[in-house]
């Protein structure tokens, strides 16, 4: 009998050991005969691709006054897609800027307030005919073949300035360029772990780098969610103001101004290879 109970933890013991060295990512196979290095030894193909990098960034600047303000906002949005041997990408960028003013003219001897919103947006669009087949090798080297060839490029643009109610500037264009340029080359060099050689989690082999969120004999995702940073920032300072006495325009008043800025980033990315 004890010796049934010995087998049968020896047996347990074996099988956590097969478990634990397999399954490292959130979806690995429940259990893997390889070792995580000979599972990703092999010849891989990229079948599909994703990625979303965003900016934004808004700074205000008030004062304890007057109402004046400043308004600051840069947006900007990177997408990239690739699937069937196709990468598509799409850049969106915005410049907003929203201005009040209070300004004293001489000439007239009087205040006036001058209020200025400007908007600018531009797109731009690529289509690529795209293959990548990449190859890791027990000596720890690697490469990879890839071809590209441009298909089509489109550009959207559009302003809008407007001053005191009055629209100064109203634009929009859209072009389109069919391209045919093709390339194809060879890249290699050394593939290791980022993390440890225990691990085995996060791999660096050119093409194929990130969070290995599945690695089984057939297939490879990897997914890098690399930042979400979001910060808020309050400068204030001192500064002199000249415009606030209607019976002596130019005289010193000091007050505080606010200069908060807000920012968030992101960066997410996502790909599958499979055996090739």
């Amino acid at each position: 009998m004890k010796i049934k109970i010995l087998t049968l933890i020896s047996i347990l013991t074996v099988v956590s050991l097969i478990f634990n060295s397999c399954r490292k990512g959130e979806d690995d196979p429940w259990i893997s005969l390889r070792s995580r290095d000979n599972r990703v030894i092999g010849k891989w193909k990229l079948e599909e691709y994703s990625k979303e990098y965003k900016i934004y960034n808004k700074t205000k600047t008030t004062n304890n006054i007057n109402n004046n303000y400043d308004i600051q906002i840069y947006d900007s949005k990177e997408e990239e897609s690739y699937n069937d041997n196709k990468l598509i990408t799409n850049s969106y960028f915005k410049n907003i800027s929203e201005e009040f003013k209070t300004t004293y003219s001489t000439s007239n001897s009087i205040f006036f307030n001058k209020k200025t919103y400007y908007y600018q947006y531009n797109h731009y669009n690529k289509e690529y005919s795209y293959k990548i087949d990449l190859e890791l090798k027990k000596n720890h080297t690697w490469t990879a073949e890839i071809s590209k060839t441009a298909i089509l490029y489109k550009y959207d643009d559009n302003k809008l300035l407007i001053t005191d109610g009055d629209t100064i500037v109203n634009t929009y264009s859209d072009t389109n360029y069919v391209y045919t340029d093709s390339y194809t080359w060879t890249d290699e060099g050394n593939w290791y772990w980022e993390d440890s050689d225990k691990d085995k989690i996060y791999i660096n082999a050119g093409p194929m780098k990130g969070y290995l969120k599945r690695l089984s004999n057939k297939e490879i995702i990897i997914e890098n969610f690399k930042y979400n940073n979001k910060n808020d920032v309050d400068n204030s300072y001192i500064k002199i103001k000249t415009y606030d006495d209607i019976n002596d325009p130019y005289k010193e008043i000091y007050g505080t101004e606010s200069k908060i800025t807000n920012t968030d980033t992101t960066l997410t990315e996502t790909y599958k290879w499979v055996a090739n």
